[in-house]
């Protein structure tokens, strides 16, 4: 095995390091409202929001959003049915440009975890909800993509429109 990785997306603490030299499968590529935009990003964020029964219930669902030439598809987690956490063991995806995952739509925020893991990893990481997309850069930074809090539509209401 040529890199092995752990991503916890829960409200535990990570402990595995990720090993120095590795053959990295994640690719750079500009994350930011634009991408929202893209039918195929839209597709996926729906089908996770979907399978996690739109934040309704206290299970995440979670995937890496994968660069295959010039589209996205979803590498979906096998589910771990856990409370408020997802995660992940094994190699990670090539063209991996994202983790994605969704949270009960009660908490749109990116957690501490969300933030340490993003650093931890170094990958970008998406956190979704019905109403929300918030984007947490490698640095632990977050923001939300497409919010419009006057009118109150969310990114992916404006997605599902089109």
């Amino acid at each position: 095995m040529r890199y092995f990785a752990i991503l916890v997306l829960a409200c535990g603490c990570a402990t595995h390091s990720i090993p120095p030299c590795i053959d990295w499968p994640i690719v750079a590529y500009p994350l930011g409202d634009q991408i929202l935009e893209r039918a195929d990003v839209a597709l996926a964020f729906e089908d996770l929001l979907r399978k996690s029964s739109y934040g309704r219930l206290g299970e995440e669902r979670a995937g890496f959003l994968v660069l295959d030439g010039d589209h996205f598809r979803l590498v979906m987690w096998s589910p771990t049915h856990k409370y408020h956490a997802e995660e992940w063991r094994g190699k990670i995806p090539v063209g991996t440009v994202a983790a994605v995952h969704t949270h009960p739509i009660g908490q749109p925020e990116a957690s501490n975890v969300d933030r340490t893991e993003a650093k931890r990893v170094g990958i970008p990481m998406f956190v979704i909800t019905l109403r929300s997309v918030v984007l947490v850069t490698e640095d632990g930074r977050a923001r939300y993509l497409n919010r419009d809090d006057k009118a109150g539509a969310s990114a992916l209401h404006i997605l599902a429109r089109r």
